[in-house]
């Protein structure tokens, strides 16, 4: 069975109960004692608590408390009239047991792939991926085998815009602590409505019109269809919405919402399926220690 329950539908009536949940790890914190997971679908949060002491039965669990990955491999499987390519993950507790190729095809095989064939053995976590034409860094795997990456194609902007981005992050940190502790808050008389919207459509205009718009989760559309949004908005809510369009072509990992831009409510994960097989571009990017030479590693034509 595939799950019994959604995720966020438990109760207290169902205490006791032995249930079956899938989703995707939203977040892992070991407090020593406890270790507590939020467990996240489509329809909401489940948090589960495990103690140490259960995870330590190697047997079961390996012996490990974290769920983060030791590392991903690239596969073909299936059979030969369909052959399909994707991307598998290796938690540690498997990474220690599998030591050479026949153990890894053994693995694949328990996993209920179907004639598997490994076409790289080892891809490590935040490794560089060219996927049609954007890059991005892999960085794990949900239960729905769909991979999640960030974001790795830094955004450049003109000096002006630079400077006054800086006068935005640092007005955005003192308009949050003045609501937290409820102060008044000093405004810079130097950022404005006006200011505000001529960076705005600089960045509308990187998403409709660079790289930006290969992005998996592209954003530019939206950001031009909620121009009008956004003039609307009072300036202390155009400043956050402002800061959260750079920070989503930063390297910061994080969640936000462009609701009130008549956008989505959670943009910022990138998920996309792991099956790699319709993919026009899939390629592993490796650069020398200096930066000054690349390869690239064609995972669809290997």
């Amino acid at each position: 069975m595939y799950r019994t329950h959604n995720l966020g539908e438990l109760r207290i009536e169902n205490v006791n109960q032995e249930v079956e949940l899938s989703g995707w790890v939203q977040k892992i914190r070991n407090l020593g004692g406890m270790i507590f997971i939020d467990l996240r679908d489509q329809f909401g949060i489940t948090q589960i608590v495990i103690n140490d002491e259960k995870m330590q039965d190697v047997s079961k669990y390996g012996g490990y408390t974290s769920l983060n990955p030791s590392y991903f491999i690239f596969i073909e499987h299936g059979p030969e009239k369909k052959r399909k390519k994707c991307f598998e993950v290796i938690h540690s507790y498997y990474a220690a047991q599998i030591k050479t190729e026949k153990d890894l095809i053994d693995f694949l095989l328990q996993k209920g792939y179907k004639n598997p064939r490994v076409i790289n053995a080892r891809i490590k976590k935040n490794a560089l991926i060219k996927y049609n034409g954007y890059f991005l860094y892999i960085i794990g795997m949900d239960a729905r085998k769909n991979i999640e990456f960030s974001n790795a194609t830094a955004m450049c902007l003109k000096n002006k815009y630079i400077q006054y981005v800086c006068k935005l992050e640092k007005m955005n940190k003192a308009i949050l602590l003045s609501e937290k502790q409820k102060t008044n808050l000093h405004w810079d008389e130097k950022i404005t409505c006006e200011s505000n919207l001529e960076l705005y459509r600089e960045l509308t205009e990187k998403h409709l019109h660079s790289i930006y718009q290969r992005h998996p989760r592209s954003i530019g559309k939206c950001l031009a269809d909620g121009e009008g949004a956004f003039k609307l908005l009072d300036i202390e809510e155009q400043v956050k919405i402002i800061c959260d369009i750079v920070q989503y072509t930063s390297f910061q990992r994080g969640v936000f919402s462009l609701k009130v831009l008549g956008g989505p409510k959670e943009v910022g994960r990138i998920r996309i399926s792991g099956n790699m097989t319709e993919a026009k571009e899939c390629k592993l990017v490796n650069y020398s220690i200096t930066g000054m030479y690349k390869t690239e590693m064609d995972l669809l034509k290997k």
